[in-house]
């Protein structure tokens, strides 16, 4: 992916931005690398290239920086690392749980704006909409404004349940649900569902810009400390299949390393160590395995 960025920094609109911005927050991509068994990451873009690290461009300034690592932090302290620990999951969103969401949303979709093709696909009306949903964020993270209202939030422990049904599913869908980190732009066909998207790990979150009318039920966060009442959520059937889609699309990046880097792989998840921190990746491996048996690790025979 480009990263072009901005000559003044997202929020504050003052000061000029650092080079070297997260889009995804740093501690998703080492909490990746620390617990993935291979001590590296692997971008679905050119997978055969090892990484040690997520997106970044020139998008917010030092100060700015300093101020969103706050909720990032207590995002990462509270809710991420015990969820995926030993699945707990908090009582309560805070406030900042809020402003983290906010604030990943409103660095992807500013980063869309310079560095993607989709916005090609999107109609007039639906880039103003994104451009209103970027001003609107900004002016929430920047006290100006109560929330990031019309648009809603949502934050979904997606990876962390048992899913009901299986039948169909890719077979990556426990390591795709699980450990899998991604951000996009969401756009039905009927133009019905718009917004941004991010996954980091087990946790799922939306962005809607528009919902006309499409059934969905829970995972929405508040800009006040709220109750968890629900942990699961109703997906409009739109959704669900692009959650199914990014799972085929994960998994058809894996089918494309090489058989260089593939050794590599297995050498370095041959002497690893499944015992301490990496044993959720062990554990969601075993989960594909148990469910979908050698379809888990059989990839699609190349074609001369």
């Amino acid at each position: 992916m480009r990263n072009l960025g901005y000559q003044r920094c997202i929020l504050c609109r003052q000061r000029p931005p650092i080079k070297n911005s997260h889009v995804i927050p740093k501690f998703v991509f080492k909490w990746m690398v620390e617990t993935g068994g291979t001590k590296f990451l692997r971008n679905a873009g050119s997978p055969n290239k090892r990484v040690q690290d997520g997106l970044k461009a020139p998008l917010l300034c030092k100060t700015c920086e300093r101020e969103t690592s706050v909720f990032e932090n207590e995002f990462s302290r509270d809710i991420f690392i015990p969820s995926i620990g030993d699945g707990e999951l908090p009582k309560n969103f805070k406030r900042s749980t809020y402003q983290f969401v906010a604030s990943v949303h409103h660095r992807i979709q500013t980063y869309y704006v310079r560095n993607s093709d989709k916005l090609d696909e999107l109609t007039r009306h639906e880039r103003k909409a994104l451009l209103h949903s970027i001003a609107e964020i900004r002016g929430y993270l920047s006290g100006q404004r109560y929330s990031v209202s019309p648009q809603k939030l949502y934050l979904i422990p997606f990876g962390l349940g048992v899913p009901n049904n299986l039948q169909d599913m890719p077979s990556n869908w426990h390591r795709y649900i699980r450990r899998h980190t991604e951000m996009d732009l969401i756009h039905s066909e009927g133009g019905s569902i718009f917004g941004s998207y991010f996954k980091i790990g087990p946790w799922l979150s939306f962005c809607l810009i528009r919902n006309n009318g499409q059934p969905w039920y829970g995972g929405e966060v508040f800009p006040t400390s709220s109750k968890i009442t629900n942990k699961r959520a109703i997906f409009p059937p739109t959704l669900h299949e692009f959650m199914i889609d990014r799972a085929e699309l994960a998994k058809s990046a894996t089918e494309t390393i090489s058989d260089r880097q593939q050794a590599v792989i297995n050498k370095a998840v041959s002497e690893a160590d499944f015992s301490g921190k990496s044993k959720p990746m062990l554990d969601a491996i075993a989960e594909d395995v148990r469910v979908f048996g050698n379809a888990a690790f059989r990839r699609t025979p190349k074609t001369s």
